[in-house]
């Protein structure tokens, strides 16, 4: 299982629970799983994919 399925599992399952706390900046797995498919999606338009070594 990769740590994106691991994320999105636990979004499903919690999504109103803290996933992330930074100081005063506070996230919510649902937050964090909307941000790391952004970012997935904008990685993916510049091209980066999987791909072995």
């Amino acid at each position: 299982m990769t740590l994106g399925a691991l994320l999105a599992r636990a979004a499903l399952r919690r999504p109103e629970a803290e996933a992330v706390v930074d100081g005063g900046r506070r996230f919510t797995y649902a937050e964090l799983d909307a941000r790391v498919a952004a970012a997935a999606v904008g990685f993916h338009r510049l091209g980066v994919g999987r791909g072995g070594a």
